[in-house]
């Protein structure tokens, strides 16, 4: 590959990337926590309750803003606290979290032409790096 050919793939590269960024949605998050005693009981409702918290949120996110049907994805995480003096036993702390996508575009034309520039100095400097331009004004 010459100067041109790799120009020509950069051309190429801020191009995809701007459509990537032009296509891509709004993400809108939430986080319900809560904490459980050392029994199954306890801890099925503690995370019950971080479900109708998440499930409160999403639907409160939904009146705002056109969701798209499926993004919907969970996380949860379980951290054990263990005894302290004066605790008897250890706990649970839930932390359960969602992300959902609305149909609306992530960035404005403004971001969108802030990232392509970027993205094209810092190919721009790959490619001087890669085929440095010869100097034509040679002293003779």
């Amino acid at each position: 590959m010459d100067r041109q050919g790799k120009i020509y793939q950069d051309e190429m590269t801020a191009a995809k990337y701007r459509e990537q960024l032009k296509l891509a949605k709004m993400p809108y998050m939430g986080v319900a926590e809560a904490r459980a005693v050392n029994n199954r009981r306890a801890r099925a409702l503690a995370l019950g309750e971080c479900a109708l918290k998440i499930m409160d949120q999403v639907r409160e996110c939904s009146k705002k803003h056109d969701l798209i049907n499926g993004t919907l994805e969970y996380m949860m995480n379980e951290a054990v606290v263990y005894p302290h003096e004066g605790q008897r036993e250890k706990a649970f702390d839930y932390k359960v979290m969602f992300q959902v996508y609305a149909n609306e575009p992530r960035y404005t034309e403004e971001e969108i032409d802030a990232e392509i520039a970027e993205l094209e100095r810092k190919l721009a400097m790959e490619t001087d790096e890669m085929f440095p331009e010869e100097d034509t004004s040679s002293v003779s």
